[in-house]
């Protein structure tokens, strides 16, 4: 009976497969089965992952016609033994640190209350446009920072998680919403009510590269993560909603809100440019000082992504009695 299953989709990636699954096979927690699932690769894929599974007993290989992330992700969880109690995830073109898996299953251990834990990682190569996002995520170690900054942007680098069986089967385990599907899960999860943690240090290596899906798939496109979020968010605002930030971020997700059945009531921006004016719909732009005390108002979201902004707008909403998560939630 092996407790954890490592789950591999892989496509195209004879280049960096033999390297992901290496950093697998020596980790310090070695029960554990490697579910390698083949999405239709039309390169030397299959013949590496043959190889590996003919040396190495605990590799399998499912092989599969070629339908997308969400696709192989599904059909290996239906493929789980009986004994699973954890899925890790891994990508075939990152590296896990040789202890990940001991560190994250003892966390999961120790901490019951938690579906999942992710890791703290690093990007490889370094820099570039997405070493800001690494640094913002890798900040976020505590449950309660994930949940505080969820409609952010996804907290959690998804081939770094540690999931228990039990919530991907409570959740279905992945949809095929034409958005991301591991931000998708996340805020299912967070929704629930169900706290997910993160280890502080850095147990995967992450690669960034010009085809990795997050660069070239439509679903991971800003557009969809406003779907996305307006999909959740609608579920918290029951109806209506205040949107501090009237640019265009503020303004495309209140079109998405609005497509989710939200009234957009107001816009707040510090922008003497915008306030007194209108933005969608006919909805007026207001400065700061007319956001008024929470009491029977409805729900603020806060669509600011200049740096810095985001904690001055929590801070002036908490001096008028705002609670976040109750009154107010950051989106940007």
């Amino acid at each position: 009976m092996v407790p954890l299953t490592v789950l591999l989709p892989v496509y195209n990636a004879e280049e960096t497969i033999g390297l992901a699954l290496q950093s697998v096979l020596q980790q310090s927690f070695s029960d554990f089965e490697l579910l390698a699932v083949d999405d239709g690769s039309t390169d030397g894929t299959m013949a590496i992952l043959q190889q590996k599974a003919a040396e190495d007993p605990r590799i399998r290989v499912l092989p599969e016609p070629h339908r997308g992330i969400v696709g192989a992700l599904n059909a290996g969880l239906s493929e789980l033994g009986p004994g699973c109690r954890y899925v890790a995830r891994m990508d075939a073109d990152d590296r896990m640190h040789p202890r990940r898996l001991e560190k994250q299953v003892h966390a999961l251990e120790s901490q019951p209350q938690w579906g999942l834990v992710a890791s703290c990682v690093q990007l490889d190569p370094p820099g570039g446009g997405m070493q800001a996002y690494v640094d913002w995520m890798n900040a976020l170690v505590h449950s309660e920072d994930i949940s505080r900054e969820i409609f952010v942007e996804s907290p959690l680098c998804h081939p770094s998680v540690l999931l228990r069986r039990t919530v991907l089967e409570q959740f279905g385990g992945y949809r095929e919403m034409g958005w991301a599907e591991d931000y998708d899960l996340w805020l299912r999860i967070h929704a629930a009510g169900i706290p997910m943690g993160k280890l502080p240090e850095v147990l995967h290596i992450w690669r960034d590269h010009p085809h990795r899906l997050t660069r070239t798939d439509p679903r991971y496109r800003s557009r969809e993560f406003f779907r996305l979020k307006a999909h959740f968010l609608s579920q918290w605002l029951d109806g209506r909603a205040r949107v501090w930030g009237a640019g265009r971020d503020g303004c495309r997700l209140a079109r998405e809100l609005e497509e989710n059945g939200v009234e957009i009531e107001v816009f707040f921006d510090i922008d003497p440019g915008k306030i007194g004016n209108t933005r969608r719909r006919g909805v007026p732009v207001r400065g700061p000082d007319a956001v008024g005390p929470p009491d029977a108002a409805a729900p603020i979201v806060a669509v600011v992504g200049v740096p810095g902004a985001r904690d001055l707008i929590r801070e002036a909403l908490v001096a008028e009695g705002y609670q976040e998560g109750l009154h107010f939630i950051c989106a940007a």
